[in-house]
């Protein structure tokens, strides 16, 4: 869905993975894969466990602010982090439109 988004000119700008899922990848493979495919996609990880540390999550997919909420969560929780994480995309998304002058201008 992220790779057709993308090429659709129409990338996703928050998306909220589990950390635990079916049998094949888990939360880190997933956003390991989808930040290959959309890196300006802001990523929060909603889980109640994990087979990795948090420290270990964050070296894996090497984003600092990486957001995560504990199930379970409530609702305005859930609300927070997505507007939070949908105006750092837009932020991010102007910032790189923006020309910049020329160095040592």
């Amino acid at each position: 869905m992220v790779t057709r988004a993308v090429r659709m000119n129409k990338p996703y700008a928050v998306v909220f993975t589990d950390m635990r899922m079916p049998p094949g990848w888990d939360g880190v493979d997933t956003i390991e894969r989808i930040l290959r495919v959309d890196p300006c996609a802001q990523v929060c990880i909603c889980s109640a466990y994990s087979d990795y540390s948090w420290h270990e999550v964050i070296r894996r997919i090497g984003r600092p602010g990486l957001r995560l909420l504990r199930k379970p969560f409530e609702t305005h929780e859930l609300l927070a982090t997505a507007a939070e994480l949908t105006e750092k995309w837009t932020r991010a998304k102007a910032d790189s439109l923006r020309i910049k002058p020329p160095r040592g201008a």
